[in-house]
C-alpha cells in the first residue's frame, strides 16, 4: 500500500499499526455517521498518542509519514524498520504488520 504521492527515504517502510479498539460500555444503537464518527474520533485520538509517544522517545525523526485516521483502528505509518519495531510495544497496540502483507481469508 503506497502512500499517494509520498517518496520514502531510503531504508523506510510501510506499516500498518492495528490499534486495540476500545472497550464500550452498551448504549442505545445509534444511527451510522453518529457511530462512524465516534471511531474515527477514537482512532484519531490514538493516532495523536501514538505521534506523541513517539516524540516523547526522541524517535520521531525515524517517521516519513503517519496516514490519516479511519474508523477502523488502523493507522499506516512510513518509518524505519526500528520504529515498527518499537510501535509493536506502544500503548493501545494490538498489532504491526507489514503494509504489503498478504491476507488469507477464510471461508
Amino acid at each position: 500500500m503506497a502512500l499517494i504521492g509520498h517518496q520514502k527515504r531510503s531504508g523506510m517502510i510501510e506499516v500498518l499499526v492495528v490499534m486495540r479498539p476500545p472497550v464500550h460500555k452498551p448504549t442505545i444503537p445509534s444511527d451510522r455517521s453518529t457511530e462512524y464518527q465516534r471511531l474515527l474520533g477514537e482512532t484519531q485520538q490514538a493516532r495523536d498518542q501514538l505521534i506523541n509517544w513517539l516524540k516523547n522517545l526522541s524517535a520521531w525523526d525515524e517517521v516519513d509519514e503517519v496516514g490519516e485516521p479511519n474508523a477502523f483502528n488502523i493507522i499506516p505509518f512510513v518509518c524505519s524498520p526500528r520504529i515498527a519495531s518499537l510501535l509493536e510495544n506502544a500503548p493501545g497496540v494490538e498489532a504491526v504488520t507489514p503494509a504489503d502483507a498478504k491476507i488469507e481469508l477464510l471461508e
